[in-house]
């Protein structure tokens, strides 16, 4: 939610209320109010929720491994339904993260664009979300294939929803600020351009303690080594980024 620019949407009490109600609902936790009904039924058409790239992912390693075991009977379906309930905690902090991602990028666009009636703004901000956020739904039939038979990396899913989350990103963001220019929409311009600065400012944020940890691997640098280099370390450096 953060990195597509909604700071205040991620910690808006009001949504993380909504969001909370909806995924302990969808986890089978506890029922939601009859007032979210009608919105719960459209986030699952929209493909919002049960949707955790992370789940799917293990998911396909504990298929393999449990392939090779000799279960059967009730043993079978006791390890199958023992895992279907894990995989709704598990990917719940994902399916927390799109509903929140809804709300936040539904409450920008009723800012940016108030002419739209609530049914566009729905449709609206679950095409962002699903475009910008982890979701299983959307990665293709021959990766998640490829996947399950072993051909590629179990866990390859998660990585292509970043690399697919990262170019959506800036794509919506380039449609935002060119519609609001042609437009003569400011709002909608400022949007685009929060969208691309902040989601370049996590991958910078990324990048740098990526490298940090490359260059401390690399030089072969403990970390009982570069606790201790800190603690000789100057105060105001010894809880800064180090690269070695």
């Amino acid at each position: 939610v953060a990195q597509n620019g909604h700071i205040r949407g991620f910690l808006s009490s009001d949504n993380w209320y909504k969001a909370s109600l909806i995924v302990a609902d969808d986890m089978g936790l506890m029922r939601a109010p009859a007032a979210l009904e009608k919105e719960i039924k459209f986030l699952v058409e929209q493909r919002l929720i049960s949707q955790s790239v992370n789940f799917k992912d293990l998911q396909l390693t504990l298929d393999n491994v449990f392939t090779n075991l000799p279960l059967v009977g009730s043993t079978a379906r006791g390890v199958k339904t023992t895992i279907e309930k894990a995989g709704k905690v598990y990917g719940g902090s994902e399916d927390l993260g799109r509903v929140l991602g809804f709300y936040a990028e539904k409450n920008a666009y009723r800012k940016a664009l108030p002419n739209l009636s609530e049914a566009e703004l729905n449709l609206r901000a679950a095409e962002v979300v699903r475009a910008a956020y982890p979701n299983y739904s959307e990665i293709p039939k021959g990766v998640k294939k490829l996947s399950g038979v072993g051909a590629l990396n179990a866990f390859v899913n998660f990585t292509y929803e970043q690399v697919r989350n990262g170019v959506n990103i800036f794509r919506l963001a380039a449609r935002d600020i060119e519609e609001g220019q042609r437009t003569g929409n400011k709002a909608l311009v400022a949007l685009g351009s929060k969208r691309a600065a902040t989601y370049s400012m996590f991958l910078a944020a990324g990048s740098a303690v990526g490298l940090a940890a490359y260059s401390k691997r690399e030089v072969g640098v403990s970390d009982e080594e570069e606790a201790a280099l800190r603690r000789r370390a100057p105060s105001f450096d010894q809880k800064g980024m180090w690269y070695f």
